[in-house]
């Protein structure tokens, strides 16, 4: 019998945010990289990294997250992703969205969907998440001649960064 402490590499899950680890999203999207190339369909990734706003001179100019932080963006992307899409913690500062059956301008329209509900979804709880948030989107059929590996698409969308949105505007308040 295994005892439980050698089965943590087992675990799915990243316990900051409750979404899965880098450990799954690199082997689903394997096998979904793989299927989208056997039967020639398109697959899409979208790297999604938060950043700390300093809204004042006295924060701490730290660049990581704090674990509030990281539930609550995790939540608020969970929340607002389409069913059967894979999303998961890629980095410290990284979230990655997997989606099979999905071109790049489906993730891009989904970007614009998720800021444009940060931006209009007020929140009445105080929080100290003050994030800026980058997104950047790669995949098959538009970067064929680029990708070759599952590995290569979150490298890709991670040099694609830009701005989608700003949480945090007001000073201890949020927008998720």
């Amino acid at each position: 019998m295994v005892s439980d402490r050698s089965n943590n590499w087992l675990k799915l899950v990243d316990e900051e945010s409750g979404l899965y680890n880098r450990l799954y999203l690199i082997h689903y999207l394997t096998e979904s990289f793989a299927r989208a190339r056997r039967y020639n369909a398109p697959i899409s990734c979208l790297v999604i990294q938060a950043k700390p706003l300093h809204l004042s001179e006295e924060d701490p100019k730290s660049e990581v997250l704090s674990p509030s932080a990281v539930r609550a963006l995790g939540g608020f992307l969970s929340s607002n992703i389409r069913t059967g899409d894979i999303l998961g913690r890629w980095a410290a500062d990284e979230f990655l969205l997997v989606a099979s059956n999905t071109p790049p301008e489906g993730l891009h329209t989904l970007t614009e969907i998720i800021s444009d509900k940060a931006r209009t979804t007020p929140s009445d709880e105080p929080t100290d998440l003050a994030v800026s948030v980058h997104a950047g989107v790669a995949g098959l059929h538009d970067d064929e001649k680029i990708i070759r590996h599952a590995e290569s698409m979150p490298l890709l969308a991670r040099e694609r960064l830009t701005p989608v949105f700003r949480t945090g505007q007001c000073k201890r308040r949020s927008l998720l």
